[in-house]
C-alpha cells in the first residue's frame, strides 16, 4: 500500500483524511480516482491557499473561476483553470 500512496503522491496524512471520508479504507480505484482530483492540475492542492492571498480590491468576477483586476480605464482578464 505505501509503494502505491508513494506512487500516487498520496501523503499519510491524506490517506488518513480519505479513510476518514470514506469510513472504510479506499480500494486502488478509488485511490487513483482521488490522486488525479487531488492533483496539482486539477485540484491546485498545493496553490490554492496562496491564491487565496491575491488581492481582492479593484478585482472584478472573483467568484468563479475567472477574474480580472481593474487597471485605470481598463480591466485586465485573467482565467483559472479547474476540473473539479
Amino acid at each position: 500500500m505505501k509503494e502505491l500512496l508513494k506512487k500516487l503522491n498520496i501523503k499519510e496524512s491524506e490517506y488518513k483524511l480519505i479513510c476518514k471520508k470514506l469510513k472504510r479504507e479506499p480500494n486502488n480505484l478509488e485511490l487513483y480516482l482521488f490522486s488525479a482530483m487531488w492533483s496539482e492540475h486539477c485540484g491546485y492542492k498545493f496553490t490554492k491557499n496562496l491564491i487565496k492571498k491575491f488581492p481582492q480590491k479593484g478585482a472584478v468576477n472573483t467568484s468563479e473561476n475567472a477574474g480580472g483586476v481593474v487597471i485605470g480605464d481598463y480591466i485586465i482578464s485573467f482565467k483559472t483553470e479547474s476540473h473539479n
